[in-house]
């Protein structure tokens, strides 16, 4: 095998190595970690503060990077603590795998509503 061919392959796996590597993970902000997600509706008296989605993961069939539950979740958890949320009611999940257009996705896809059930401090 030539040293062209080699060093090709050698990127090719290094793309997908840092693709599947890109969605494994998400860091929950510290002010997320107050955010309580169910499937409930919020308490009386909570303020709506929109509609917020989560994907993790990204591309098609073969390309791109695997979602999973608690990447989406913790995105969800961020995207709400910068609204100033702390609750969020899921309001539908996609998984992966689900056929999209033309190819199979491989996002995992929360979508919810936020909530501020407490005055902000």
């Amino acid at each position: 095998m030539s040293r062209a061919i080699r060093g090709s392959l050698l990127t090719v796996v290094a793309v997908i190595g840092l693709s599947a590597c890109s969605a494994a993970s998400v860091i929950v902000d510290p002010g997320a970690s107050r955010v309580v997600v169910g499937n409930q509706p919020p308490p009386d008296g909570a303020q709506q503060l929109g509609g917020i989605t989560a994907k993790h993961g990204h591309g098609c069939g073969l390309y791109g990077s695997e979602g999973n539950f608690e990447g989406a979740h913790a995105l969800l958890r961020n995207k709400a603590a910068a609204l100033g949320a702390d609750y969020v009611q899921i309001v539908r999940v996609l998984e992966p795998g689900r056929f999209e257009g033309i190819c199979n996705a491989r996002d995992f896809v929360i979508d919810g509503v936020a909530y501020r059930t407490r005055s902000p401090h």
